[in-house]
Protein backbone atom coordinates (compact mmCIF):
# COMPACT_ATOMS: atom_id res chain seq x y z
CA UNK A 1 0.00 0.00 0.00
CA UNK A 2 1.63 3.24 -1.13
CA UNK A 3 1.42 6.63 0.58
CA UNK A 4 -1.31 7.95 -1.76
CA UNK A 5 -3.55 4.97 -1.05
CA UNK A 6 -3.00 5.46 2.68
CA UNK A 7 -4.00 9.13 2.31
CA UNK A 8 -7.12 8.15 0.38
CA UNK A 9 -8.09 5.54 2.96
CA UNK A 10 -7.42 8.06 5.73
CA UNK A 11 -9.80 10.52 4.05
CA UNK A 12 -12.51 7.82 3.93
CA UNK A 13 -12.00 7.02 7.61
CA UNK A 14 -12.20 10.71 8.52
CA UNK A 15 -15.39 11.19 6.53
CA UNK A 16 -17.01 8.16 8.15
CA UNK A 17 -15.91 9.38 11.60
CA UNK A 18 -17.11 12.96 11.15
CA UNK A 19 -20.39 11.77 9.66
CA UNK A 20 -20.91 9.44 12.60
CA UNK A 21 -20.15 12.16 15.13
CA UNK A 22 -22.58 14.59 13.48
CA UNK A 23 -25.31 11.95 13.39
CA UNK A 24 -24.57 11.14 17.02
CA UNK A 25 -24.94 14.78 18.00
CA UNK A 26 -28.35 14.89 16.32
CA UNK A 27 -29.33 11.59 17.98
CA UNK A 28 -28.52 13.21 21.33
CA UNK A 29 -30.80 16.17 20.52
CA UNK A 30 -33.68 14.29 18.84
CA UNK A 31 -37.05 14.46 20.58
CA UNK A 32 -38.73 11.89 18.31
CA UNK A 33 -38.06 8.31 19.44
CA UNK A 34 -38.03 6.83 15.92
CA UNK A 35 -35.57 9.44 14.66
CA UNK A 36 -33.35 9.13 17.74
CA UNK A 37 -33.15 5.35 17.40
CA UNK A 38 -32.33 5.52 13.68
CA UNK A 39 -29.68 8.20 14.22
CA UNK A 40 -28.04 6.23 17.05
CA UNK A 41 -27.74 3.13 14.86
CA UNK A 42 -26.56 5.09 11.85
CA UNK A 43 -24.03 7.04 13.92
CA UNK A 44 -22.61 3.83 15.39
CA UNK A 45 -22.39 2.29 11.93
CA UNK A 46 -20.44 5.23 10.48
CA UNK A 47 -18.01 5.21 13.40
CA UNK A 48 -17.62 1.43 13.05
CA UNK A 49 -16.71 1.96 9.38
CA UNK A 50 -14.10 4.53 10.38
CA UNK A 51 -12.71 1.94 12.78
CA UNK A 52 -12.54 -0.75 10.07
CA UNK A 53 -10.58 1.55 7.78
CA UNK A 54 -8.36 2.81 10.61
CA UNK A 55 -7.52 -0.78 11.56
CA UNK A 56 -6.67 -1.50 7.92
CA UNK A 57 -4.38 1.54 7.84
CA UNK A 58 -2.66 0.53 11.08
CA UNK A 59 -2.10 -2.99 9.72
CA UNK A 60 -0.36 -1.42 6.70
CA UNK A 61 1.79 1.09 8.58
CA UNK A 62 -0.57 4.04 8.16
CA UNK A 63 -2.86 6.06 10.37
CA UNK A 64 -5.76 8.44 10.17
CA UNK A 65 -4.57 12.04 9.83
CA UNK A 66 -6.15 15.29 11.03
CA UNK A 67 -9.45 16.01 9.29
CA UNK A 68 -9.69 18.67 6.60
CA UNK A 69 -6.97 21.07 7.67
CA UNK A 70 -7.40 23.04 4.43
CA UNK A 71 -11.17 23.45 4.86
CA UNK A 72 -11.85 21.99 1.44
CA UNK A 73 -13.75 18.83 2.30
CA UNK A 74 -17.51 18.19 2.30
CA UNK A 75 -18.23 19.25 5.85
CA UNK A 76 -16.19 22.45 5.64
CA UNK A 77 -17.92 23.49 2.40
CA UNK A 78 -21.43 22.57 3.55
CA UNK A 79 -21.19 23.86 7.10
CA UNK A 80 -22.51 22.09 10.16
CA UNK A 81 -26.15 21.08 9.60
CA UNK A 82 -28.52 23.36 11.49
CA UNK A 83 -31.56 21.07 11.65
CA UNK A 84 -32.66 17.46 11.49
CA UNK A 85 -33.75 18.09 7.90
CA UNK A 86 -30.27 19.34 7.00
CA UNK A 87 -28.39 16.51 8.68
CA UNK A 88 -30.53 13.93 6.92
CA UNK A 89 -30.38 15.72 3.55
CA UNK A 90 -26.59 15.80 3.92
CA UNK A 91 -26.52 12.07 4.72
CA UNK A 92 -28.91 11.25 1.88
CA UNK A 93 -26.63 13.08 -0.57
CA UNK A 94 -23.35 11.71 0.79
CA UNK A 95 -24.15 8.00 1.21
CA UNK A 96 -24.58 7.13 -2.51
CA UNK A 97 -21.29 8.85 -3.38
CA UNK A 98 -19.41 6.97 -0.66
CA UNK A 99 -20.96 3.69 -1.80
CA UNK A 100 -20.09 4.42 -5.41
CA UNK A 101 -16.46 5.08 -4.53
CA UNK A 102 -16.18 2.00 -2.33
CA UNK A 103 -17.67 -0.19 -5.08
CA UNK A 104 -15.34 1.27 -7.72
CA UNK A 105 -12.41 0.80 -5.34
CA UNK A 106 -12.98 -2.93 -4.91
CA UNK A 107 -13.52 -3.39 -8.66
CA UNK A 108 -10.22 -1.72 -9.57
CA UNK A 109 -7.44 -4.09 -10.61
CA UNK A 110 -4.58 -4.25 -8.12
CA UNK A 111 -6.56 -3.58 -4.93
CA UNK A 112 -5.40 -5.87 -2.13
CA UNK A 113 -7.68 -8.52 -0.68
CA UNK A 114 -7.48 -6.83 2.74
CA UNK A 115 -8.86 -3.58 1.31
CA UNK A 116 -11.52 -5.42 -0.69
CA UNK A 117 -12.66 -7.32 2.41
CA UNK A 118 -13.03 -4.12 4.43
CA UNK A 119 -14.99 -2.35 1.71
CA UNK A 120 -17.20 -5.38 1.03
CA UNK A 121 -18.10 -5.38 4.73
CA UNK A 122 -18.86 -1.64 4.65
CA UNK A 123 -20.89 -1.91 1.42
CA UNK A 124 -22.99 -4.68 2.95
CA UNK A 125 -23.69 -2.53 6.01
CA UNK A 126 -24.35 0.69 4.03
CA UNK A 127 -27.52 -0.52 2.34
CA UNK A 128 -29.82 1.08 4.91
CA UNK A 129 -30.44 4.69 3.98
CA UNK A 130 -33.99 4.24 2.61
CA UNK A 131 -35.43 5.39 5.92
CA UNK A 132 -33.78 8.78 5.43
CA UNK A 133 -35.51 9.46 2.12
CA UNK A 134 -38.82 8.28 3.60
CA UNK A 135 -38.42 10.54 6.65
CA UNK A 136 -37.50 13.58 4.52
CA UNK A 137 -40.45 12.92 2.18
CA UNK A 138 -42.89 13.03 5.13
CA UNK A 139 -41.77 16.41 6.47
CA UNK A 140 -44.32 19.22 6.30
CA UNK A 141 -41.80 21.91 5.34
CA UNK A 142 -41.23 20.74 1.76
CA UNK A 143 -39.33 23.90 0.80
CA UNK A 144 -36.81 23.36 3.62
CA UNK A 145 -36.35 19.74 2.52
CA UNK A 146 -35.90 20.72 -1.14
CA UNK A 147 -33.46 23.52 -0.29
CA UNK A 148 -31.37 21.25 1.96
CA UNK A 149 -31.34 18.41 -0.57
CA UNK A 150 -30.27 20.73 -3.38
CA UNK A 151 -27.60 22.46 -1.31
CA UNK A 152 -25.97 19.26 -0.07
CA UNK A 153 -26.10 17.56 -3.47
CA UNK A 154 -24.37 20.57 -5.05
CA UNK A 155 -21.67 20.69 -2.37
CA UNK A 156 -21.01 16.97 -2.57
CA UNK A 157 -20.91 17.01 -6.36
CA UNK A 158 -18.53 19.99 -6.40
CA UNK A 159 -16.14 18.62 -3.79
CA UNK A 160 -16.21 15.06 -5.13
CA UNK A 161 -15.51 16.07 -8.72
CA UNK A 162 -12.67 18.37 -7.60
CA UNK A 163 -11.19 15.53 -5.57
CA UNK A 164 -11.48 13.13 -8.51
CA UNK A 165 -9.59 15.59 -10.73
CA UNK A 166 -6.85 15.87 -8.10
CA UNK A 167 -6.59 12.09 -7.73
CA UNK A 168 -6.44 11.54 -11.51
CA UNK A 169 -3.22 13.59 -11.58
CA UNK A 170 -1.49 11.14 -9.23
CA UNK A 171 0.23 7.90 -10.15
CA UNK A 172 -0.59 4.29 -9.41
CA UNK A 173 -3.64 2.63 -7.92
CA UNK A 174 -5.27 5.81 -6.59
CA UNK A 175 -5.20 7.31 -10.08
CA UNK A 176 -6.84 4.17 -11.50
CA UNK A 177 -9.56 4.30 -8.84
CA UNK A 178 -10.28 7.95 -9.70
CA UNK A 179 -10.38 7.24 -13.44
CA UNK A 180 -12.77 4.33 -12.86
CA UNK A 181 -14.99 6.46 -10.60
CA UNK A 182 -15.09 9.21 -13.25
CA UNK A 183 -16.09 6.65 -15.91
CA UNK A 184 -18.80 5.26 -13.63
CA UNK A 185 -20.24 8.72 -12.99
CA UNK A 186 -20.32 9.54 -16.70
CA UNK A 187 -21.82 6.17 -17.60
CA UNK A 188 -24.55 6.31 -14.95
CA UNK A 189 -25.20 10.07 -14.90
CA UNK A 190 -24.89 10.37 -11.14
CA UNK A 191 -25.63 14.11 -11.01
CA UNK A 192 -27.80 14.60 -14.07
Amino acid sequence: MDIEEKKLLSSYAKSELVGGLILGEYARRAKDNFLRDKLIHHSAEEIRHASYITTLLEKNGGSITAHDEKGSHYYAKAGFPKSEIEVLAMTEAFEPVALLHYKVYVDTKGVSDDVKNVFHKIIKEESHAGWITNWLDTQLDKSAVDEARNRYRKVIEEVYLQELERLKKLEGLVREIAINADKYIKRHGLWE
